[in-house]
């Protein structure tokens, strides 16, 4: 199983998540979107390629995933 924990962030761009954040596995929410980064890789199912469009979208929130 896996345990998620909140993560206290302030609100940044997209961009700079990832390269504070990038080496976790986490949840992450803009304020209509929720996707996943997984070590470094955005795992977005609106935009599949592996350079999406919206890095400068902010993120709001952001949870850890970890194992149980």
């Amino acid at each position: 199983g896996i345990r998620v924990r909140a993560v206290p962030i302030k609100a940044m761009t997209l961009k700079k998540f990832l390269r504070i954040h990038g080496d976790k596995l986490l949840f992450a929410s803009t304020v209509d979107h929720l996707f996943v980064v997984d070590h470094g890789v955005l795992i977005d199912p609106r935009n599949p390629s592996r350079n999406p469009p919206g890095l400068g979208r902010i993120v709001i929130q952001a949870w850890r995933a970890e194992k149980a």
